[in-house]
Formats: structure tokens, sequence, C-alpha cells
């Protein structure tokens, strides 16, 4: 599953952003 794997690694790529968005 393709579009499995890209909506994970999207999803786990908005977390990280976030999380250095309320670090800095």
């Amino acid at each position: 599953m393709l579009i499995c794997s890209y909506i994970r690694f999207y999803i786990l790529l908005s977390i990280y952003h976030v999380h250095f968005g309320l670090n800095f």
C-alpha cells in the first residue's frame, strides 16, 4: 500500500513540524 505509507509519512512530518514549532 504505497498510499498508506505516504499518509503515514505525511502525518509523521506534520507531528514533527508541530513539535518543532512549539519548541522554537
